[in-house]
């Protein structure tokens, strides 16, 4: 099962939220959860947060490797760097 997370410029820094629900799929997980985000922004912000936003979306496999909570995200925030810094870019798709 996947569990979808969102990356975001958030007061000066990049933070991590991730979905609750989990998919089938990576595909699904941020399809979904894309959805989901442009609605949450749609209705509680306006046009400008969205772009300085600068949203990456991706993915991770549920297990314990990342907890529940602010240590859990910084954790998934570690993991997508280690990701887009490698030579095997993965499929992560943008805001």
């Amino acid at each position: 099962m996947w569990r979808a997370y969102v990356v975001a410029n958030v007061y000066g820094r990049r933070q991590v939220m991730r979905d609750i629900n989990l998919y089938s799929s990576f595909e699904a997980a941020v399809n979904n959860f894309k959805a989901k985000n442009k609605e949450w922004m749609k209705m509680n912000y306006g046009p400008q947060f969205v772009r300085s936003g600068d949203f990456e979306y991706g993915a991770i496999k549920e297990s314990s490797k990342f907890k529940f909570g602010p240590e859990g995200n910084d954790e998934v925030l570690k993991y997508h760097k280690s990701l887009k810094s490698g030579n095997d870019r993965p499929f992560f798709s943008y805001f």
